[in-house]
């Protein structure tokens, strides 16, 4: 068993991958920008760790701004701004993904979750 494996058996969370990209319409073959699913069903774990930092949004009202970090194994393709959609103990989280981090043995990717309170 790889250290991959080994870290990825601890893994007890799931995420969708989105991107916002160009997609064609298939009945009017015109090219809009949209919201497009990169991966489904992906094994990760949600920490709410060392960046678990929740403050108010600037200039805005009753917001609520909270960072938290996702790891997955390596070979998952997630970049900046990618939405994530994670299930955590079954409940849903939408998340805006960070800058990820690529170990040898997983994923690191801080995220960041806005809702208004």
């Amino acid at each position: 068993m790889t250290e991959v494996d080994i870290l990825a058996s601890t893994y007890s969370d799931s995420m969708n991958v989105y991107r916002y990209e160009e997609k064609e319409n298939p009945f009017s073959h015109i090219t809009d920008m949209g919201e497009v699913l990169k991966h489904s069903n992906i094994l990760c774990e949600l920490d709410y760790g060392q960046s678990g930092i929740s403050y108010a949004l600037a200039g805005e009202t009753d917001g609520l701004n909270s960072d938290y970090t996702v790891f997955c194994r390596p070979e998952i393709d997630v970049i900046e701004g990618d939405k994530l959609v994670i299930t955590h103990l079954g409940r849903e989280y939408t998340c805006t993904a960070g800058l990820p981090f690529k170990w040898s043995s997983h994923l690191e990717i801080p995220v960041t979750m806005k809702k208004r309170v």
